[in-house]
């Protein structure tokens, strides 16, 4: 009797076990606006097969200036929860694709084939940790209709809230606005929210969305901490462009809204979510000690830029950015750490040191995959590191002790770094001919960059500074390679691969 005891323990520990180590998300029931209509995806593990729900996100048919080149195209995305060992199928509708190449590289999946029939085309492929992956179907070069997969590790369990009486889950916007001040977490479940403009009070601590659920609108916090995390989807899907809740237009970037907003303060958490659709910036953050970690922003607008980040000992992780503008902008700070994550640049550049004066030093970038940049000019903003320098001759900035190393491209680039503080709006010899200071960059440092091929545009690192006075300084590059092999002194030296002006100590290592 004890064995059987001890064997049906042991079995339902398994079950437990087993029942937990994959985790799928609710559907949006009846919403053909927002679910894909042309990708179906399935998670199999220990034999059972289980649906992720495809999100769908269309770029419109409007001015330019709005949507620029992406018009019309679409993005679709699933996101499920695991550990251990998955397969993932991916099925495209109206598809006679016979290969589809998984993405980012080092996942060491590539190209796979393809099963076509009656109008699909189907692929598997296995997954032993979580990753960011794109699965780009052969007959779709342009990535016209992109599909990424966010393979998440479990949730903490420390991260979801429990049935306690601090707890307020709202049906609607007029519930934010009426909830028990007692209320410390806030609990969006599976379904569909439109929430409009929240300040969030400071009385809730926790911000939770759960997977499955889909909050349209947009957060807005002042200094108090603040944890905002899930599986779910914040999305400005429906509000219009910069100013969401008039027909108002203009270039006042202070005035508009941005997804999430935290304006000061320490110790902030964003972990986790989905952002899509926004109108303008996706997230601005700044403060001291915040963690934004495993989040996932895709934007087709100008000014999507995917993360505005200022202020000290700060970090982004484990991030994916597939924006139509900046990546990553940082302002003023010290301490920043860049790590883990995967970047899919739609035009402008992934990691932007400067568009207005901000000093800032210890920047830490590393182990970062880019699966694509798409853009198509070479001049102005555009590169994995760009520094603008677009600012009035009376201001100045000191940029220094930036680190980047272990990079990926995946696909060839235009520019790999451009820095050049002789940009003709700059007016460089103005601010020199009064006496006021320019910007300064200095102890730049580069290790094991990985480019993956190099379109016909030279050069692919651009460093100028502002004048003989102001030079640029102590710029180390240590071990890049072009296709895994070692780019040599001679070739990097050359003006094709590295053009410089007015530099104070470049080393090549």
């Amino acid at each position: 009797m004890l064995r059987i005891i001890l064997f049906l323990l042991f079995s339902c520990i398994a079950e437990v076990g087993l029942a937990q180590s994959l985790v799928t998300y609710a559907s949006l029931k009846d919403n053909s606006d927002l679910g894909s209509d042309l990708y179906l995806v399935y998670v199999i593990q220990n034999g059972i097969r289980k649906s992720s729900f495809v999100y769908k996100s269309v770029a419109g048919t409007g001015t330019t200036r709005e949507w620029g080149r992406q018009q019309n195209n679409s993005f679709h995305f699933t996101t499920f929860s695991f550990s251990g060992v998955v397969t993932v199928e991916v099925v495209k509708l109206k598809s006679k694709a016979l290969s589809a190449t998984i993405r980012p590289n080092r996942l060491g999946i590539g190209k796979v084939k393809a099963n076509y029939l009656n109008m699909q085309s189907k692929v598997r492929f296995k997954l032993v940790k979580a990753a960011k992956v794109s699965i780009e179907f052969s007959d779709d070069p342009d990535h016209k209709n992109a599909l990424v997969i966010f393979a998440d590790t479990l949730e903490n369990k420390e991260d979801i809230p429990v049935l306690q009486k601090d707890i307020f889950y709202p049906t609607s916007f007029s519930d934010l606005l009426t909830m028990p001040k007692t209320a410390s977490v806030v609990y969006f479940k599976p379904g569909i929210y439109d929430i409009g403009y929240w300040d969030i009070p400071t009385s809730v601590k926790q911000v939770y969305v759960a997977g499955g659920a889909y909050v349209k609108g947009y957060l807005h916090r002042s200094s108090a901490t603040i944890k905002i995390n899930g599986r779910g989807i914040l999305s400005n899907y429906g509000y219009n462009f910069h100013y969401p809740l008039t027909a108002a237009s203009g270039e006042n970037y202070k005035s508009w809204y941005k997804t999430i907003e935290i304006e000061g303060g320490t110790n902030h958490v964003i972990e986790g979510i989905t952002l899509v659709d926004g109108t303008s910036y996706n997230i601005v953050a700044g403060g001291k000690n915040i963690l934004i970690k495993n989040v996932k922003i895709h934007g087709f607008r100008f000014n999507n830029d995917g993360i505005s980040i200022n202020g000290v000992n700060n970090t982004i992780s484990d991030t994916f950015i597939r924006s139509n503008d900046d990546a990553i902008t940082t302002s003023v700070g010290s301490n920043l750490k860049i790590f883990n994550c995967s970047f899919w640049q739609l035009q402008g550049s992934t990691i932007q040191l400067g568009w207005t004066a901000a000093s800032k030093s210890s920047i830490n970038i590393s182990n970062c995959d880019i699966m694509h940049d798409e853009a198509i000019s070479s001049d102005g903003n555009v590169g994995f590191i760009n520094a603008m320098n677009y600012t009035s001759p009376t201001r100045g900035a000191i940029i220094s002790d930036v680190k980047v190393s272990d990079i990926y491209f995946d696909t060839p680039i235009l520019r790999f770094l451009d820095i050049r503080g002789d940009r003709s709006f700059r007016l460089a010899d103005y601010a020199s001919s009064k006496g006021e200071a320019a910007w300064t960059y200095q102890n730049f440092y580069f290790n094991n960059i990985f480019f993956n091929g190099k379109k016909g545009v030279a050069p692919l690192i651009y460093l100028h500074g502002f004048n003989e006075k102001v030079p640029l300084s102590n710029f180390i590059f240590k071990n890049l390679f072009m296709n895994n092999i070692k780019v040599p002194r001679n070739t990097i030296m050359d003006k094709k691969f590295l053009n410089f002006k007015n530099v104070d100590g470049i080393q090549i290592k």
